[in-house]
């Protein structure tokens, strides 16, 4: 019997899903972590194989980034104690989160994506009338998802 390979066409990947696949990491979503979400580097070893661009709706590099409760992501610092010896321990970056990062829509700069991973997304989210429209008022919508949407008042 002959072999035959399989093969897969990766020139088009689109990814769905929440915060992992969005790049939401050390607890707030912020330009490296986005680089790192297991979608876009899933995307690199597609272009590896004739995978075609991977566009995603990212954090400007120099951003704190913007977790779900506001704050900024979270880091390793380190402080030297009375006996002259360092001590880690897990702080914000920032006094508080990159709320920036919501103030206008990236679809028009950035858009269209490949990147769907939208943070707090849950499967049929996506699906519900107004989930990304801030008219709906603060806790009535997601903003993670105004932020990249085309039409986030439609959605």
């Amino acid at each position: 019997m002959p072999l035959h390979k399989p093969s897969i066409d990766v020139t088009v990947y689109t990814a769905f899903g929440d915060s992992i696949t969005a790049g939401y990491t050390d607890g707030a979503l912020y330009y490296s972590g986005q680089q790192n979400s297991y979608a876009n580097l899933l995307a690199a070893q597609f272009k590896l194989i004739g995978g075609g661009s991977f566009k995603q709706p990212l954090v400007n590099p120099d951003s704190a980034g913007i977790s779900f409760s506001g704050n900024s992501r979270l880091v390793l610092k380190q402080e030297s104690n009375s006996s002259k010896t360092t001590v880690p321990y897990l702080d914000y970056l920032a006094p508080s989160g990159d709320s920036s990062i919501f103030a206008s829509n990236s679809y028009s700069t950035q858009g269209p994506f490949n990147n769907f991973g939208v943070p707090g997304a849950k499967a049929l989210s996506l699906a519900v009338a107004g989930y990304g429209n801030p008219a709906n008022g603060a806790g009535n919508y997601n903003p993670f998802f105004t932020r990249m949407a085309a039409r986030p008042e439609l959605s």
